[in-house]
């Protein structure tokens, strides 16, 4: 099934001044952070740690996607452990088959995502990444840590995960610093798992908007596949919180994945 491009089609049309002002709003800082010279420099260094660590090859190719070249790097399965190791204990045998199906709608968002993954050379060429959107405790990230485990085994591709009080203590520490280096890792894989990169409430302060949009505008701008999780329930409460120059390259030509349900943490029958 195709799915429209935004987080909804049926939602109220977004105001086509708030990218503007949203780009207006953090373009200062995200050009300290996204200075040229500097980007490049933290982009090559991450990719020579890629090449010495065997998960990508010295030319920045991706090993396992070159039919013509051996496979002389890490086996998907050390690439998997790496992915489980970031995700934590919790999710760590999260897949497609584990989670838990109780309405039409999660067997729908299954569906949605075995379907991205039968066309994942297709999506990988052209960048397009997943958003899944809907309330916590949803189980979006194990639906996309599931969906990561397949395109692993099966295309032995490069995934990492990234949550967002992570992201932003990293932003922390190296503001005012070297702070392009630091990004360097979450720009160059195939696959950029995003958790949730909203505070739990308001928006965005301008720094994380800028250290956000660097990541992502440089991902799209290189049709690198960012799938991320928000915690939002439709477009307008998107842009709202992260910014609407962000979202438009997150969900351009993505899946989108509509996680309306009640939270999995809580008895199904409270209340």
């Amino acid at each position: 099934m195709t799915q429209p491009n935004g987080l909804d089609a049926m939602d109220t049309p977004r105001d086509p001044g708030s990218a503007i002002r949203t780009t207006n709003r953090s373009s200062d800082h995200a050009g300290r952070l996204g200075d040229g010279d500097a980007l490049e420099r933290a982009i090559s260094r991450s990719r020579r740690r890629w090449a010495d660590a065997g998960m990508i090859g010295d030319d920045g190719s991706d090993t396992f996607q070159d039919p013509e070249r051996p496979a002389t790097h890490r086996a998907p399965q050390t690439r998997l452990e790496a992915l489980l190791a970031a995700v934590g204990g919790r999710y760590r045998h999260c897949t497609l088959d584990t989670f838990r199906c109780n309405s039409p709608e999660q067997r729908h968002a299954v569906e949605q995502l075995r379907g991205y993954i039968d066309r994942w050379e297709d999506h990988r060429r052209h960048g397009r990444g997943i958003v899944a959107i809907g309330g916590v405790g949803g189980g979006k990230d194990h639906l996309l840590i599931g969906a990561a485990r397949e395109i692993i085994a099966e295309h032995g591709e490069t995934v990492r995960w990234l949550s967002g009080p992570r992201l932003f203590s990293e932003a922390r520490v190296h503001m005012g610093k070297d702070e392009a280096a630091w990004v360097g890792d979450y720009l160059y894989c195939r696959v950029l798992i995003l958790s949730d990169p909203l505070p739990p409430r308001g928006g965005l302060t301008d720094h994380q908007a800028a250290t956000v949009q660097l990541i992502i505008d440089e991902r799209y701008r290189n049709r690198r596949p960012t799938w991320t999780t928000l915690n939002v329930q439709n477009s307008s409460e998107a842009d709202e919180r992260m910014g609407a120059s962000i979202v438009d390259r997150l969900t351009a030509d993505a899946t989108i994945i509509k996680c309306d349900w009640p939270s999995y943490r809580r008895p199904l029958n409270e209340g």
